[in-house]
């Protein structure tokens, strides 16, 4: 059986030999739409779900979920490098039906009945204009607060990029973020 590392490897390696057209017209798609590998439950969220489900201990989840870029892999159990500098700032998404698809496909708003084990952000996830260096962002991660806080879900992002000053900002369009729930 294989492990979800080599099946995301074979995935993104399939993409890249499907990729067509020029290297400017590749690289602006790389600029425009970072992509996402599927984003993986961290250990926190998987242990507050444990507590909350079998143990009888609360849990509240955030009202508004925060978008983060990485210039760092994103582990398990271990700190990463988020970027910084003038402008950034974590994408503020609400948690609501309107902001993340159902499990019954990309793009739905009711309650989730279907059986994928995915969703998706519904709208464009949008971060500021960069104002100066920020580094180069090769993960993405959902998590619980605006600044500091918990990594609920994080992933790799597809194209890595450097975020010059004056830079267009980096834009999930709608579905580009998928948080897969089941292993």
């Amino acid at each position: 059986m294989k492990t979800i590392d080599e099946i995301y490897s074979e995935i993104k390696q399939q993409y890249i030999q499907g990729a067509t057209g020029t290297i400017a017209e590749m690289a602006e798609t790389a600029q425009a739409v970072p992509g996402a590998q599927h984003g993986r439950m961290s250990n926190y969220l998987e242990n507050r779900m444990i507590d909350f489900i079998f143990r009888g201990q609360n849990y509240a989840p955030p009202t508004t979920l925060y978008v983060a870029l990485y210039s760092t892999r994103i582990a398990e159990d271990a700190d990463a490098e988020e970027l910084s500098g003038e402008g950034y700032e974590r994408a503020a998404i609400p948690r609501s039906l309107l902001s993340w698809a159902g499990t019954q496909g990309a793009g739905s708003t009711e309650p989730s009945s279907g059986n994928s084990g995915f969703t998706s952000n519904n709208s464009a996830i949008q971060f500021p204009l960069a104002r100066d260096e920020w580094g180069t962002a090769l993960w993405w991660a959902v998590l619980d607060a605006p600044a500091g806080g918990n990594i609920l879900f994080y992933g790799e992002l597809l194209y890595p990029r450097t975020i010059y000053p004056g830079d267009t900002p980096i834009t999930f369009k709608p579905g580009d973020m998928t948080i897969w729930i089941d292993p």
